[in-house]
């Protein structure tokens, strides 16, 4: 959440959700940042973390990835059947991470998954990366 404190205008600060949501890319992720910044001071840890959501949902729409959930350090990645996830990619991927598995039902399981908010964005963020086709 935006912290009331940090912006203190509902309207302002729901208008900076709008902005955060639309984040799509680390140009935008940089630009909403610059923006907040300059006229709120400087970001604080639950704005960042607003972001670096973000810019995961957005990579995640894009791939077709129906569901990531989290249950303490073991993440769910659910694949739509129109995934634009490189099968033989995901496969390497599994087969050399240690406590990954993929369902033939399309999930892929993740256990020891980092728990910490922004290290848990980046891997996953990662993650996509190198399995995108």
């Amino acid at each position: 959440h935006i912290p009331p404190d940090y912006i203190a205008d509902e309207a302002q600060r729901l208008r900076a959700y709008k902005q955060l949501a639309g984040i799509a890319s680390a140009e935008d992720r940089d630009s909403a940042a610059a923006a907040l910044a300059d006229r709120y001071g400087p970001l604080p840890e639950a704005v960042v973390n607003l972001m670096d959501y973000a810019m995961l949902k957005s990579l995640a729409e894009r791939l077709r990835v129906e569901a990531i959930e989290r249950r303490q350090a073991r993440i769910s990645l659910r694949f739509r059947e129109d995934s634009k996830i490189d099968p033989e990619r995901l496969m390497r991927y599994v087969a050399s991470t240690p406590g990954v598995s993929f369902s033939p039902t399309g999930e892929m399981q993740w256990s020891g998954a980092p728990t910490e908010g922004p290290r848990l964005m980046h891997a996953l963020r990662e993650l996509l990366g190198r399995i995108a086709a």
